[in-house]
């Protein structure tokens, strides 16, 4: 005989997804809705519908948190990467890292813009003190690989 254990005990009708970590995983909030779906091999649909029949407590939509933990995740990698060209040895061209460097500013700066249009927030004229950094940063780095 199946039972069926619903949110309260694991996997509910065999179907293999255990529902308490899944529902523990969406509310922390820690990774991206599309990201728990992977993890768990299940679709945003199937999640969704989840959330809604059991009535856990949590946002059914969940796009500008996930928005958020993306764009994080984008400012790690450009950091990570600025941080990676200032330890380089730099006899060679460097072509490459300054491409990837220009590449994830451009896009940083377009997922900042969307955010902003997203979001309903009017242009921000000042920028974060981190922001001001790590854009100093970047430009000596790429005046430096220029000079070269």
């Amino acid at each position: 005989m199946v039972e069926k254990l619903g949110d309260e005990g694991g996997a509910p009708e065999g179907d293999g997804v255990d529902w308490n970590a899944v529902r523990l995983e969406v509310k922390l909030a820690e990774l991206t809705r599309n990201a728990i779906c992977r993890k768990y091999g299940i679709t945003p649909g199937r999640l969704a519908k989840r959330i809604s029949a059991n009535k856990w407590d949590v946002a059914e939509d969940a796009t500008a948190h996930d928005f958020a933990l993306v764009l994080g995740q984008l400012f790690f990698a450009l950091e990570r990467q600025a941080e990676h060209l200032t330890k380089v040895d730099m006899t060679g061209s460097g072509d490459r890292e300054v491409a990837t460097l220009q590449r994830l500013t451009a896009t940083l700066d377009r997922l900042i813009e969307l955010d902003k249009h997203v979001n309903g927030r009017k242009p921000e004229r000042r920028e974060s003190r981190e922001m001001k950094e790590l854009r100093s940063r970047i430009g000596k780095r790429l005046d430096e690989l220029e000079i070269r």
